[in-house]
């Protein structure tokens, strides 16, 4: 019972750090630096759920204030600097954990309004060829596996990034990026390009406009609530960090039968979805490294997995040409995968 009340503890702790604009790689290490702390102050997990069942904030608060109190004691008598920054880290997952505590969620009572609130000192504006960048870094950084029961199938960006340059291919998402959809209405069927796109401007009050021959529009966002759609919203951000890629058709749903006709793909997903079970230790961007300077240059001796690079290369690029892109508020992308 008790290890239930944790497990759906820190999983809805993880969804409250990715909805609040942690990536999913941090929400996981806050996860572990919030075990780890406890650990750490001896108090054990007991105490942590002992926290989790109170109802009362006040009291709540009080708690991690207690935390807090003793890391920062910790911290002030560490003399070792890799201990400190350990600390440190575990300090910022308990201020999360005082924050998602105290969160109060609106999600129930949610309007076609459900944005903040922005004033920024000045507009930001980024034309085509920066958004092509920002992009580009996005798609290369994402690595998906699906582990789930009945899932066998990973697609880690990262790793792909460094077949597409060693085969001198290193342009593979740039349709996909510049077929993006823009809403400019409330309406998924009114969208421009982001081929057709010169600019994009986050104004003062954090609305996002986009340019088009001269003329400036309004860009709309998709509304997901529990991974239920809702409507069409305003897309208003305080960075353009929070104007996220969101995948008109999810990759869940058309990769691992695309991964059944093509053979170099496959032996590539399956051989590093294989090591990436032994090293779930490691961060996404760790393994990705490890995995292509350490395991892959062995693995046609060692397990008798041979890859043809560059008829992987072709199968990457004909999955890629399935795919299509919309612009989507951050948190709704997130709110959208709960479902």
């Amino acid at each position: 019972m008790k290890n239930d009340v944790l497990k759906s503890f820190f999983k809805e702790y993880k969804e409250y750090l990715v909805d609040t604009d942690r990536s999913l790689n941090s929400a996981d290490q806050y996860c572990t630096y919030l075990r780890k702390a406890c650990s750490f102050l001896n108090l054990g997990e007991g105490f942590l759920e002992a926290i989790i069942a109170i109802s009362d904030a006040n009291v709540q608060t009080a708690l991690c204030e207690y935390i807090m109190a003793k890391l920062s004691n910790e911290f002030k008598n560490a003399t070792d600097k890799v201990l400190k920054k350990q600390i440190s880290n575990y300090k910022s997952a308990v201020v999360a954990l005082s924050e998602f505590l105290t969160y109060e969620d609106d999600e129930s009572d949610a309007t076609l309004s459900l944005l903040p609130a922005v004033t920024l000192p000045f507009e930001s504006v980024y034309d085509q060829k920066e958004l092509i960048k920002i992009f580009k870094s996005r798609l290369e950084s994402q690595d998906r596996y699906y582990m789930d029961e009945g899932d066998n199938a990973s697609f880690s960006a990262r790793i792909i990034k460094r077949f597409a340059t060693k085969t001198k291919r290193k342009d593979i998402y740039k349709e996909l990026i510049l077929n993006t959809r823009f809403l400019y209405q409330a309406d998924e069927s009114k969208f421009f390009r982001l081929s057709e796109i010169s600019r994009l401007i986050v104004k003062t009050d954090g609305f996002v406009k986009i340019e088009v021959k001269g003329t400036e529009y309004d860009v709309y966002t998709q509304v997901y609530v529990k991974g239920k759609f809702i409507g069409f919203e305003l897309l208003r951000v305080s960075s353009v960090s929070l104007v996220s890629l969101d995948h008109v058709r999810s990759m869940h749903e058309l990769y691992p039968s695309f991964l059944d006709e093509h053979n170099e793909l496959k032996k590539l997903s399956d051989n590093v979805l294989k090591h990436r079970r032994e090293h779930l230790d490691m961060r996404y961007d760790q393994f990705a490294t490890y995995y292509y300077n350490e395991i892959y240059p062995d693995i046609s001796t060692e397990e008798g997995v041979v890859i043809d690079e560059n008829r992987l290369m072709d199968e990457v690029c004909e999955f890629i040409e399935q795919l299509e892109l919309i612009i989507l508020h951050k948190s709704y992308n997130s709110s959208k995968n709960d479902g």
